[in-house]
């Protein structure tokens, strides 16, 4: 069989808007009286997370028995994989959650928080080297809508 390969399509950088911010908000503070002070700190956190997030699309070609998705991330962080989206392999749709492909070639995104571009992508193949960041496409923005995430400790 042949080697499993990895390769990144793109980095795309995720919108802010005032709509993401207060989505974000409300999705990590729900139900939470913050002062004026700790809200002011808290928004000033969501904003610095917020423009730090990054969405991948990635191909892997000729998948097998070591390959998993947890592992992707950035050597030096904990951030892992939010929101992970398998695609169509031509790119032009999302598949059901429900119907995780077992085909030897797979297409998926994900977000990463705290996304820095300086450093490779970490895979359980290795390292596999990125492309400059990039404005995200229609297409992307379509079918893989970021939803802000909840407190992480």
């Amino acid at each position: 069989m042949p080697e499993c390969e990895i390769e990144v399509l793109g980095v795309y950088d995720v919108p802010y808007t005032k709509a993401l911010l207060q989505r974000a908000m409300a999705v990590k503070y729900a139900g939470t009286r913050l002062s004026f002070w700790k809200r002011r700190k808290a928004k000033k956190a969501v904003k610095r997370e917020l423009s730090s997030i990054a969405l991948i699309e990635v191909l892997v070609r000729n998948v097998d028995e070591p390959f998993r998705v947890d592992d992707f991330g950035q050597p030096g962080s904990d951030e892992s994989p939010h929101q992970l989206t398998f695609l169509t392999l031509n790119g032009r749709g999302a598949m059901d959650a429900s119907e995780a492909p077992e085909w030897e070639d797979l297409r998926l995104a994900f977000f990463l928080h705290f996304y820095d571009p300086r450093r490779p992508l970490k895979t359980s193949h290795g390292e596999v080297p990125t492309p400059e960041p990039r404005q995200m496409s229609g297409r992307l923005e379509q079918f893989v809508p970021y939803e802000p995430r909840g407190i992480v400790d």
